[in-house]
């Protein structure tokens, strides 16, 4: 599967409280930009794997593992080979 995400301008944030697990309650509110968008590929795997290209971003707390690790756990989807390609 390859999608396209759109790229998305954050308006407004606000940080409500800190939640107990160390995480904050946020009320934000994004408006996508149509015209700049990433590139993700998601195919099945043996075992999860996860690359990157383009803009550089670190590798820890990266959104794409923490979704697929929430979504293996509750829901028992298999492993997965992720490529993320951040736009320029």
């Amino acid at each position: 599967m390859i999608v396209y995400p759109n790229a998305k301008i954050n308006i407004g944030l606000n940080v409500i409280r800190k939640r107990d697990d160390g995480y904050h309650e946020l009320s934000s509110v994004f408006y996508p930009v149509l015209d700049v968008y990433d590139i993700l590929e998601i195919l099945p795997s043996d075992k999860f794997t996860i690359s990157r290209s383009g803009i550089e971003i670190p590798r820890e707390g990266n959104i794409c593992e923490k979704a697929w690790k929430l979504v293996h756990e509750q829901f028992g989807i298999g492993h997965v080979k992720i490529h993320l390609h951040k736009m320029t």
